[in-house]
């Protein structure tokens, strides 16, 4: 596996702004083949996250945009680190957005149940970490399928499984079950859909495991036919509860679970990010669903579905904020979680 870090030093992108042809900077093929050959250039390959473009010269031009793009993006945020160690370095913004945009929809009202800001039960910890827990799966990777839904939905829904079990049993669950079969909510496979919705039918039908019906939907980008053979675990929801908008309700909620919010990602930051805390996102419109595992009086942690070569092993860290009720990237503007009760 190769380690190297991509990042563009500032002086040498100003140096190359005047060069006629990105094929006229010294050693940016070399380093595009690097690239290819590194662990974030080989899930691109995988993945299907190398786009087929009609010359060298623009795959060059490419690689060449998007480090100038990590040199100004580590610029701009100084508390988080940016570099081309990223599946998506090759992909245009535009790709990016169409990739990123068709997975997500924000809760239906008609389908809300909103739990307040009430206070906690108990003092809440300055931080907590859901991972630590034994209760959280690894970070999973979604693919080219407009999934995130799913992964959010069932990544909660195991958590709270096993924190509500006695032994503190983990079981790894299918995201495919969702994918393929939850279409009467008005979830649409790998063109997107509501997290909510996916609570309600795991819930209502129950979930097989991701043994018995594994996940295909990535690598196919097909929602694939509905399998009824595997045998549904009974997980114990009763329903998704939708948390009100802020950092005082995301907080409360956090205090016995993790939970799954709608998140502005398709933007350069996430494209293009690695490491650190994200102090504010460029687009605002809500397009992902990830899921909130953690938080310090300063961050949240996420837990993203785009593989573990995707930022820091897979997490991204958001500023907290009290400044409005959507929250750094709109983490805090819609969140929900599946209820035992």
């Amino acid at each position: 596996m190769l380690s190297t870090r991509f990042v563009l030093p500032i002086a040498a992108a100003a140096a190359c702004v005047g060069a006629t042809s990105p094929a006229d900077i010294p050693d940016l093929s070399a380093e595009l083949e690097v690239w290819k050959r590194s662990r974030a250039g080989q899930v691109a390959k995988a993945h299907g996250l190398l786009p087929r473009l009609e010359s060298t010269d623009e795959e060059l031009k490419r690689f060449y945009d998007t480090k100038l793009d990590v040199a100004r993006l580590n610029l701009l945020h100084p508390n988080a680190q940016f570099s081309m160690d990223s599946p998506f370095s090759l992909l245009s913004m535009a790709e990016f957005k169409v990739l990123v945009g068709r997975s997500y929809a924000t809760s239906q009202p008609s389908t809300k149940t909103v739990a307040a800001a009430s206070p906690p039960r108990h003092a809440l910890p300055s931080t907590q970490d859901w991972m630590t827990s034994g209760c959280v799966n690894k970070v999973q990777q979604q693919g080219q399928c407009g999934s995130c839904w799913a992964f959010a939905a069932i990544s909660a829904v195991e958590t709270a499984m096993c924190l509500a079990s006695p032994s503190k049993s983990l079981t790894k669950l299918s995201e495919q079950q969702l994918t393929s079969c939850d279409t009467a909510t008005g979830n649409m496979g790998c063109q997107g859909g509501y997290p909510t919705n996916a609570i309600n039918y795991v819930a209502s039908t129950g979930v097989c495991s991701l043994e018995e019906y594994p996940y295909v939907s990535g690598s196919t980008t097909q929602d694939e036919t509905c399998a009824t053979s595997c045998t549904k675990k009974i997980t114990g929801i009763k329903k998704a509860v939708n948390v009100a908008p802020g950092d005082a309700a995301v907080l409360a909620a956090l205090q016995d679970r993790t939970i799954v919010v709608g998140v502005a990602a398709g933007n350069n930051e996430w494209k293009q990010y690695k490491s650190g805390v994200l102090n504010s996102c460029s687009t605002a419109d809500l397009d992902h669903a990830v899921v909130i595992v953690g938080y310090t009086d300063s961050h949240w942690k996420i837990k993203n579905s785009w593989g573990q070569e995707w930022g820091d092993q897979g997490f991204i860290y958001l500023r907290r904020t009290s400044d409005s009720n959507n929250g750094t990237c709109g983490v805090t503007s819609d969140a929900s979680y599946p209820s035992l009760e």
